[in-house]
């Protein structure tokens, strides 16, 4: 396949000005992080030595391609303090300077030097500077942002260090690649650049996913704690010789019911974060029995539950999983059930198996679902209009992603004026039984 070199510049001109715009949004959306700003500088710097390198081959300047490709290099330097400030390190300014004047000094000396010395000056500049944002990736745990850097990179510097060779042959006497080679090697560093900026911004993204989860994380342990206070405190008094007057009687029940709220509306919120996290959701792998898990949702089910819910164990249903995510997801289908149906009316959750998948069925009398919202009810903070129970829209979301996780699938099999049915399938662990 042959490249024209003019028309790939004017590709790679418009491939940077779609990058500066994206990734000033994204500089944006990051502002809080410095090593944006380095990043930025350094696109900057790309785009003006795309706009010049263009602008030299359209006609034929060497000084303009030589100057053009060394902003490129100029631009690693700045990406690579970005990477510095990124993993905590400050500014490395002293070798910066010393490359760029260094390098610059060298492209003057060079000026009235044929284009193949001028190129080899060029391209080992790059070679450094992008070797330099290898090394610092590589000496920190690879993330998805650093791997894709790390892949766009290594196409940088296999197309500096082909444009090296070439120049070297061309130095020597030999007629040097052919075109269409050299507008490949061009490709690839033109290509390796762009990769570069979209692991930097997958990176930023990265690290502020982590700080969001360490804040979920912190929020929910301190309401945790004074929760636990104004539970046992409600026990207590339920316990006390004044829990006898029904007035008192009605308002520990409503101190546990709401306190039973707020937790799980924390433990959701703590479980959408860890299914949306970069990381495997499961903290805690194992094979364990479905009836285990419908055990532990009855035995913490409080006395409102514990009299409308009807529990039917089924027969040896192992899966490998989270016991605790699959404890949420079948609490807050039996919680749905009991708050959208009326006061007093039954639920009934039943365990049952087929070859390789196991089912949990949970069936209310409420008033169903209407079918245009049948789909809707699993999306995120969605909610039924007209609905006037208290809810965050997050249980039925959580629930289903909770079940594809574990290779399965949360469905609403029936819904009618006299009730509604979800049924929560998983595979079985086909070692175990």
């Amino acid at each position: 396949m042959t490249l024209d070199v003019a028309t790939l510049n004017i590709v790679a001109l418009l491939n940077t000005t779609i990058l500066m715009i994206v990734f000033a949004g994204v500089l944006w959306a990051y502002r809080s992080f410095a090593a944006t700003r380095y990043w930025l500088s350094s696109l900057a710097a790309h785009a003006t030595g795309t706009i010049v390198l263009t602008i030299g081959t359209a006609g034929g300047s060497e000084a303009a391609v030589a100057f053009g490709s060394w902003l490129f290099a100029i631009a690693y330097c700045g990406a690579w303090q970005g990477v510095r400030v990124f993993y905590g390190k400050p500014p490395a300014w002293r070798a910066a300077v010393a490359i760029v004047a260094l390098s610059a000094g060298a492209m003057l000396a060079l000026a009235a030097q044929d284009r193949p010395v001028q190129g080899i000056a060029t391209a080992l500049v790059q070679v450094v500077s992008v070797a330099l944002i290898v090394l610092t990736v590589l000496r920190h745990p690879l993330r998805p942002g650093g791997l894709v850097v790390v892949g766009g990179t290594a196409l940088a510097l296999a197309g500096n260090i082909g444009e090296f060779a070439a120049n070297l042959v061309r130095l020597a006497g030999g007629a040097g690649p052919d075109p269409d080679v050299t507008a490949w090697l061009y490709l690839a560093v033109t290509v390796g650049g762009g990769v570069c900026y979209v692991g930097f911004v997958l990176m930023a993204f990265d690290r502020l996913r982590t700080q969001q989860r360490n804040f979920v994380a912190l929020v929910s342990h301190e309401f945790r704690a004074p929760l636990g206070v104004v539970a046992a405190a409600a026990d207590n008094l339920s316990l006390a010789p004044a829990a006898g007057d029904s007035d008192v009687r009605l308002r520990v029940a409503k101190i546990q019911r709401t306190v039973k709220r707020m937790s799980m509306l924390i433990d959701n919120v703590f479980a959408g974060d860890r299914l949306d996290s970069w990381q495997a959701p499961f903290s805690a792998r194992a094979t364990f029995d479905l009836n285990e898990v419908l055990q532990a949702v009855e035995m913490g089910s409080d006395s409102d539950a514990a009299g409308r819910v009807s529990f039917a164990y089924g027969e040896a249903a192992p899966v490998k999983g989270d016991r605790n995510l699959l404890e949420i997801a079948v609490l807050n289908l039996i919680q749905n059930a009991l708050k959208y149906s009326a006061e007093g009316s039954p639920v009934r959750v039943a365990l049952s198996r087929d070859p390789g998948a196991a089912r949990i069925v949970v069936a209310d009398q409420g008033s169903g679902v209407p079918p245009d919202d049948r789909e809707r009810i699993f999306l995120k903070y969605y909610r039924v209009a007209g609905q006037t129970s208290n809810g965050s829209g997050l249980g039925l979301h959580i629930s289903r992603e909770i079940a594809r996780q574990h290779g399965g699938e949360l469905t609403l099999t029936a819904s009618d004026p006299r009730g509604s049915t979800f049924c929560l399938s998983l595979p079985t662990d086909r070692r175990r039984g």
